[in-house]
């Protein structure tokens, strides 16, 4: 029984450790890939997570100002159909 306890610890710690090397990895490669669309593209673009749905803002290198943007929003999703 307390084999079994142990092992099941050891397993779920396992799991939170594979969890969080996952959420490192994924944080990365988003990262990375924000930068190489900015260096080949010229634009920054951010995702603002709301409660319904995302936004985004796209922000010109070559913009006259900070908050000269453009902005999207995610469409809404119709549901049952």
């Amino acid at each position: 029984s307390n084999k079994t306890s142990a092992k099941a610890k050891g397993i779920e710690l396992d799991a939170l450790k594979l969890n969080k090397r996952l959420k490192e990895s994924f944080r990365e490669q988003i990262s990375l890939f924000r930068e190489g669309v900015y260096l080949l593209t010229g634009f920054k673009i951010d995702m603002i997570v709301d409660v319904d749905r995302p936004r985004f803002k796209v922000r010109s290198v070559y913009a006259e100002k900070e908050s000269d943007i453009l902005e999207f929003m995610w469409p809404e999703v119709k549901k049952g159909v």
